[in-house]
Parts: structure tokens; C-alpha cells; sequence
């Protein structure tokens, strides 16, 4: 009978003792818990994000936009500003209509060089004008034998140089003796001109006349050959243009040798640049490595031998 009892004990023990273990061990755990900082989340846990496979679309690249090179190159043409004026030996139309001269076939082989064609825009009435057309964007390149002035290097960009002269005076030869006969020399009357000089309207010498001369009273002209008969009849003292011009008025006239007189001036210079508008810096670094390589310069006394008239 004792020992049935002693087995009746431990049976009530064991039922009495497990829930109260079960609560100690669940009090004890608890403030490990609060200590940690980790809060109990109620929300269900995420799966882990798989990582891309192989097979997955690439990002799609971010187009680049195209140079101004593979611009002119897309639309198969280079388009060329130019004056509508006859200027040989530069350009000038021949007898049967065709573009011709030194400018045309460097603006002829800069596209060639570039595999588009070559297209000349002569809309432009003087120099000026030309420079405006680039600076519109409406022509890619304005070769023009153009004068690299600072007035017009803050609208365009200039190449370097392809041609320089010295600028120089076609004097009425009357008017000049008239100035000398109160005791000046010709380089005295030059330096101190207070007469009128006739300049090419549009063009940069409008711009160095008032800067050389600040005395002399300036005179346009639209037509260059209107200026030349202004100086023949002393309607002006002078003309006032590159060396170029001013020389082969008399050689290709040389009958005029006799009124008029040629004043190169050795302290000046006038240099000639192809443009284009400033969004095109690798059409511009293009073209001057263009005339590094592959144009020829010519001098003067070079240009003045096409330049005559046969």
C-alpha cells in the first residue's frame, strides 16, 4: 500500500511542477528579449529576391546625339555660303554659267574629303551678309574670302588663316600732289589722312577705314566698280582694300597707272578665314586640319597672275 502511494505522489508532482517550469522559463526569456531592442513583428517575413539571371533585357544605353560632321554626312551635302558677287581669281561665274575659282574648289574639296557633295549658297549680297548666314545656321561653312574681323569672330567661328595680305590705298594721284604740295610726304599724308576714302560696303574695311583713319571721312560703296570711278573723278581721295584689289585694278586697267597710285601699307595686315556658326566646333577643328594638310597656300603676287584679266 506504501508503495502505491509514493507512485500516486510523483504522478501529482510531475502534473504540478511542468506548467510551473513552463512559466518560469517563459518569464526569464522575456526580459532578453526587451534588453535586445528587437521588437516581435507581426508581419509575415519576405522571401529573398532572387538574383538576375543571364537571361534577363540589358538596360537600354542612352542614345548619343550625333556630331555635327555625321550631321552634314546624314543629309549627303555640305552647304557653302558665299557672296552672290563675281570676285576672281576667288569665284566668279564663267561664260557657260559654272561656278569657278580658288575658294569654289577648297569649298569642292573639303566635302569631297567629308564623301557629301558640295552646295553653294550665294544669296548673300555683301560680305557681311555672308557671316550672317553661317551665324543663322542656314549654311555649314561661308567661304568668301573673308576677312577675320573682330567684330565678326563674337558671332562666328574662324579657322585659321588661308590667305594674307597687307592692306593698302589706290590714291588719286592729283589729290595726292595737292596734299603734297604743303610740304607733307606720302607717308605723312597716309598716316594723317583727313580726306575721302571709299571702302566696299559690307565688307571689314568699313570697320579698318575707322580705325586707320579717324580723320577720314568714309564712303561706301555696293558696287566696287562705282569706286573705282569715284577715285578716277576725285569724287573720293582713295580707295582702301587688301593689296590684292588695289593692284589689280591697275594692272588689269593700265591705263588708270596714270591717275591713280598704289599705297601698300606695311604695318597692317589682312587675313582671310572660312567660318561657321559656333555649334560646329568639329566641322571647325576639321576644316583647319583641312588646311594644315591639304591646302597650298598661295602669295599675293600668286593670286594677282590669275587674277588678270586675258
Amino acid at each position: 500500500m506504501v508503495v502505491r502511494l509514493l507512485s500516486q505522489i510523483r504522478s501529482y508532482a510531475v502534473l504540478i511542477i511542468c506548467p510551473i517550469a513552463l512559466v518560469f522559463f517563459a518569464c526569464s526569456m522575456q526580459p532578453a528579449i526587451a534588453q535586445s531592442g528587437i521588437e516581435p513583428s507581426s508581419e509575415p517575413i519576405a522571401a529573398p529576391i532572387a538574383p538576375p539571371s543571364a537571361e534577363s533585357t540589358p538596360p537600354v544605353p542612352t542614345p548619343q546625339l550625333k556630331s555635327d560632321i555625321e550631321q552634314i554626312k546624314a543629309k549627303g551635302k555640305l552647304v557653302i555660303a558665299m557672296v552672290n558677287k563675281n570676285n576672281p581669281p576667288f569665284f566668279s561665274e564663267s561664260k557657260e554659267g559654272k561656278l569657278v575659282g580658288t575658294d569654289v574648289e577648297m569649298g569642292q574639296s573639303i566635302a569631297d574629303s567629308l564623301g557629301v557633295k558640295a552646295e553653294f549658297v550665294r544669296t548673300a549680297k555683301n560680305f557681311d551678309e555672308v557671316i550672317d548666314t553661317v551665324y543663322r545656321g542656314e549654311a555649314d561653312l561661308a567661304i568668301s574670302k573673308l576677312a577675320r574681323s573682330m567684330p565678326r569672330a563674337q558671332k562666328v567661328l574662324f579657322s585659321k588663316s588661308y590667305l594674307t595680305f597687307r592692306q593698302a590705298l589706290l590714291v588719286n594721284r592729283l589729290a595726292l600732289a595737292k596734299e603734297k604740295s604743303r610740304g607733307l610726304s606720302t607717308d605723312q599724308v597716309v598716316q594723317d589722312f583727313q580726306g575721302k576714302i571709299g571702302v566696299y560696303a559690307g565688307s571689314a574695311y568699313v570697320q579698318y577705314a575707322r580705325q586707320t583713319f579717324p580723320k577720314a571721312e568714309i564712303v561706301e560703296f555696293a558696287n566696287w566698280k562705282d569706286a573705282i570711278d569715284a577715285v578716277v573723278t576725285d569724287k573720293v581721295m582713295a580707295l582702301f582694300r587688301d593689296e590684292l584689289e588695289v593692284r589689280s585694278i591697275v594692272v588689269n586697267q593700265p591705263e588708270l597707272a596714270i591717275q591713280l597710285r598704289t599705297v601698300v601699307l606695311t604695318d597692317t595686315s589682312d587675313t582671310k578665314g572660312i567660318a561657321t556658326s559656333a555649334g560646329k566646333q568639329f566641322l571647325m577643328d576639321y576644316t583647319n586640319l583641312f588646311l594644315e594638310t591639304q591646302y597650298k597656300q598661295r602669295t599675293p603676287n600668286q593670286l594677282l597672275d590669275y587674277s588678270i584679266v586675258k
